[in-house]
C-alpha cells in the first residue's frame, strides 16, 4: 500500500473508532443482546470504504472524468494492486501467453481496460468470443468482472489468472484448473484480514473479529517493513508464469499473530483483571512498597529446621511465585523461618516488579516500533516526493505554458476590440456621412462609383490577361530551365563519364611510357655495361700489350741489379746488331724495324741500345706468353 493511501486508510480507522468499540461491546460483555441494523449497517459501511482503499485509486468518487492515458497514470501511481497489474503485463507484453484479469464492475474495471489500452495491451471481453487461432508471440490479456454470467460455462484454457479483489475471490475459487492464480491481497489489510477468518463464521462474529484486528493493524498499516515493491513483485511473478516449471522464490506474508489476539482472549483478560484487583487471601491485603519500608524488617531467625504445620492459605500469587523460583540443585538446604505476610509482600512486590519491567519494555518496543514507523513514512514520504516532484514540474511547467496562452489570448482579444471599436465608430461616421447628403448628390456618386466600377473591372481584366500571358510565360520559361537543367545535368554526367574515362586512359599511358621508359633504361643500362665491358676488356688488353711490352724492354743497371757485371753470358737476352760500342758516346741507329723491341727502343729514346731476342727460342717461350 502506497503511503498517501496508508494513510486514508489509518484515518478512516480512526475517524471510526467509536463506532467499531461500541459494535464490539456486544461481543466483549456479557450482554445477551445483539447490536442493531443501524449500526451493523455503519460498521459495513466503514469496512466497505477500507476494501476502497484497497481496491481503488484514491478520490476515485470525486476527481472529474480523465482521459485514458490520464486514468492509467493516476491508478498506477495511488493504487499497489494497479501499479502491480501494470509491470506484471508489462513483463509478459512479448510472450504468447494468455491471461484473465477479474475484478468487480466499475471503477476499478475502468481503470484496468485504461492500462490495456494505453500500453496497447490486446484484449478482449470474457463474454465475448475469444479466437486465439493465429499464434501471436504476444500478450493477450482476457477481462472480466463479477457481474458477467459467463461463469456457469466451460471457461477457455489461460496461463494465469488474476483474482483483482475480494469480489472476484467469491465469484471465481476453482473454475480454471491448471492456471496459476493471483490473488491480490493488501498485506495486513480487511481484506488480509477477512481471508484469516474462517467462512463457517458468523457474519456478526466476522465482524467483531475484523474490527478487534483493525485495531491492531494501523501500526502494521503505518510502519510497514520486509515489503517488497511491486514491480520486483511483478517481475518475479512474471518469471514464474513464462517458467512455472521452475521454483517459486516467494512466501506470503503472514498475518501476525497479534491481530486476533485481543479478540480471542479479550473476555480472559477480562476475568483476569477482575480477579487481580481483589486481595490474595480475603482476609488481608497486600501492603503496598511505601508502607513496608516504612515498617522496620526484623532480622530472620535462623536454626535448627523445625517446620510448623499452619492452615493458613497462601495466595495465588505466592503461589505461583514460589512455583516460579524453585530452588537451586547448588543451594543451601537449610531452611529460614520467614512470616507469610513477609512472603506475600515480597511476591507482591516482585510482581509489581516485573509488570513494571515489562511495561517498560513494552514502552521502550513501542518506541523503537514508532521509531521505525516514522523512518517508514520518511523513506515512503520521500519516496513519494520524489515521484510526485518530476510530476509537479511537469505541471508547473504546463501552468506556465497556459499562463503564456492565456495572456497571449487575452491581449489578442483585447486588440480584436479595439479593432472593433474602431470599425463601428467607421461605420457610424459613414452613415452620418450618408445621411448628410441629397439625393441628387448620392445618385451621383452612386454613377461616379459605378464608372469607376466599370474602369476598374476593365483594369481587372486587363491585368487579369497580363497575368496569364505572363504565367504562360513564365511557365514556359520553367519548363526550359526545367529541360536545360536536364540537359546540363546529362551532358555533366556525360563530362563526368569522359572524364573518368579519360584519366583511365592517361593512366593506362602513363604506365605504357613508364614501362617504355623503364625498359629503355634498361637497355641503355646493359648498354654501357656491354661498353664498360669492352672498353674493360680494351684496357686489360692495353695492359697486356704495356706488360708484354715492358717484358720485351731491357732493364737499367740501375734498375735491375746495382754494380752487377753486364756480361753477355749471364744474359738470357743476345745482343742486337750493334757492336760493343759505348752507349753514351755512340748510340744505334734506329734501323725502322718493325719488331716489338724496335719499337720499344724507338719510344724509349734515340741512341739507346737495343738487346733483342731471338726470333724463336724454345727456352723463353713460355716467357712471352
Amino acid at each position: 500500500m502506497l503511503a498517501s493511501t496508508r494513510n486514508l486508510y489509518v484515518e478512516t480507522i480512526r475517524d471510526n473508532k467509536s463506532t467499531i468499540e461500541r459494535y464490539s461491546h456486544y461481543f466483549t460483555t456479557e450482554s445477551a443482546g445483539n447490536p442493531g441494523e443501524q449500526l451493523v449497517s455503519e460498521v459495513d459501511d466503514i469496512f466497505r470504504r477500507l476494501h476502497d482503499h484497497c481496491d481503488l485509486p484514491q478520490f476515485s468518487d470525486s476527481i472529474p472524468a480523465l482521459s485514458t492515458e490520464a486514468m492509467m497514470r493516476h491508478a498506477t501511481g495511488t493504487s499497489s494492486k494497479f501499479s502491480f497489474v501494470y509491470e506484471l503485463l508489462k513483463e509478459l507484453k512479448d510472450s504468447n501467453i494468455l491471461v484473465l484479469v477479474l475484478s468487480q464492475p466499475g471503477v476499478a474495471s475502468d481503470h484496468l481496460k485504461a492500462i490495456y489500452q494505453t500500453e496497447q495491451f490486446h484484449y478482449t471481453e470474457l463474454d465475448r468470443s475469444i479466437e486465439l487461432e493465429d499464434e501471436t508471440e504476444a500478450l493477450h490479456v482476457i477481462h472480466g468482472t463479477t457481474d458477467m454470467e459467463v461463469f456457469d460455462r466451460p471457461q477457455p484454457a489461460v496461463d494465469a489468472v488474476i483474482l483483482f479483489d475480494d469480489a472476484a475471490r467469491q465469484v471465481c475459487p476453482d473454475r480454471f484448473p491448471g492456471a496459476i492464480v493471483l490473488s491480490l491481497v493488501v498485506a495486513n489489510s480487511i481484506e488480509h484480514i477477512d481471508l484469516q477468518l474462517p467462512r463457517s463464521m458468523d457474519d456478526l462474529e466476522r465482524r467483531s473479529a475484523i474490527g478487534f484486528a483493525l485495531a491492531v493493524s494501523k501500526t502494521f498499516i503505518s510502519s510497514p517493513h520486509g515489503m517488497q515493491e511491486p514491480n520486483e513483485l511483478a517481475a518475479l511473478f512474471a518469471d514464474y508464469i513464462k517458467n512455472p516449471a521452475r521454483e517459486l522464490d516467494w512466501e506470503p506474508l503472514a498475518l501476525p499473530s497479534q491481530f486476533f489476539d485481543f479478540y480471542l482472549s479479550s473476555q480472559a483478560l477480562e476475568t483476569q483483571r477482575t480477579g487481580a484487583m481483589s486481595q490474595p487471601n480475603g482476609r488481608k491485603r497486600v501492603l503496598d512498597g511505601d508502607e513496608r519500608l516504612s515498617t522496620p524488617m526484623k532480622r530472620a531467625r535462623t536454626g535448627p529446621a523445625t517446620l510448623t504445620q499452619s492452615g493458613y492459605l497462601m495466595s495465588d500469587l505466592l503461589k505461583a511465585t514460589l512455583a516460579s523460583y524453585s530452588p537451586r540443585p547448588q543451594g543451601s538446604p537449610q531452611p529460614v523461618e520467614v512470616t507469610v505476610d513477609q512472603l506475600e509482600w515480597m511476591a507482591a512486590r516482585l510482581s509489581r516488579v516485573e509488570q513494571e519491567a515489562r511495561d517498560r519494555s513494552a514502552v521502550e518496543e513501542r518506541v523503537r516500533q514508532l521509531v521505525k514507523q516514522k523512518e517508514m513514512e520518511l523513506k515512503s514520504y520521500k519516496k513519494t516526493v520524489a515521484t510526485l516532484q518530476p510530476k509537479y514540474l511537469e505541471a508547473i511547467s504546463d501552468r506556465g505554458q497556459f499562463e503564456i496562452a492565456k495572456n497571449a489570448a487575452e491581449q489578442r482579444v483585447a486588440k480584436l476590440e479595439e479593432e472593433l471599436a474602431k470599425s463601428r465608430t467607421e461605420i457610424q461616421a459613414l452613415r452620418e456621412k450618408l445621411t448628410a447628403h441629397t439625393p441628387s448628390e448620392l445618385e451621383a456618386r452612386y454613377e461616379a462609383v459605378v464608372a469607376e466600377r466599370e474602369k476598374l473591372d476593365k483594369k481587372l481584366q486587363s491585368a487579369s490577361k497580363e497575368r496569364d500571358f505572363f504565367r504562360d510565360r513564365l511557365q514556359e520559361g520553367m519548363r526550359t530551365a526545367t529541360e536545360s537543367q536536364s540537359e546540363i545535368n546529362q551532358l555533366k554526367a556525360r563530362i563526368e563519364e569522359l572524364e573518368r574515362k579519360a584519366n583511365d586512359t592517361t593512366v593506362r599511358v602513363h604506365e605504357i611510357n613508364s614501362r617504355h621508359m623503364a625498359d629503355e633504361s634498361r637497355r641503355q643500362r646493359e648498354e654501357q655495361q656491354a661498353h664498360i665491358a669492352q672498353l674493360e676488356q680494351q684496357v686489360e688488353q692495353t695492359r697486356k700489350e704495356l706488360q708484354t711490352l715492358k717484358s720485351n724492354r731491357r732493364e737499367t743497371r740501375a734498375s735491375s741489379v746495382p754494380r752487377s757485371p753486364r756480361l753477355n753470358v749471364m744474359s738470357p737476352r743476345t745482343r742486337g746488331g750493334g757492336g760493343n760500342t759505348s752507349r753514351g758516346n755512340s748510340p744505334a741507329p734506329f734501323d725502322g724495324s718493325s719488331t716489338p723491341s724496335s719499337a720499344a727502343g724507338q719510344a724509349a729514346g734515340m741512341g739507346m741500345s737495343f738487346y733483342q731476342p731471338p726470333p724463336s727460342h724454345p727456352r723463353f717461350s713460355h716467357l712471352r706468353e
